[in-house]
């Protein structure tokens, strides 16, 4: 189980935000999809089971690094705290996280996050 803040923090660099009044909207994602959310999701830790399908889909380097610099597992951690536990420079952390969030930009990655709300049955390889 992710934490509230870490989810709310990934998904706004993912391009999803809930408002204060707990409507969903997000610049990347049409229109009729937020309306779901909106609907079925009444807040980000609806989202838990599909966060994890998606973050699966990176490499072990990404996925730690996206968890812990947004604090899914606990308090957030800088690039520097990073690079010292996964033994690696601060700007290769920063690459990590680059290339991760391109990733869970990616469409594939969306269909993943929210693929409990579709309703659609998804292909073995996704």
């Amino acid at each position: 189980m992710y934490t509230a803040a870490g989810m709310s923090a990934l998904l706004g660099d993912i391009g999803i935000r809930q408002n204060a009044q707990g409507s969903w909207h997000g610049s990347r994602l049409r229109r009729d999809l937020c309306d779901l959310l909106d609907r079925q999701a009444p807040n980000v830790m609806a989202l838990d089971g599909g966060l994890s399908a998606a973050l699966a889909t990176l490499t072990p380097r990404e996925r730690t690094v996206i968890e812990r610099w947004y604090g899914l597992l606990g308090p957030g951690e800088t690039y520097k705290t990073i690079a010292q536990n996964l033994r690696v420079s601060p700007s290769t952390v920063s690459e990590a996280k680059g290339k991760a969030m391109r990733k869970l930009r990616h469409p594939t990655r969306i269909i993943l996050l929210f693929r409990e709300f579709l309703m659609i049955d998804l292909p073995e390889e996704f």
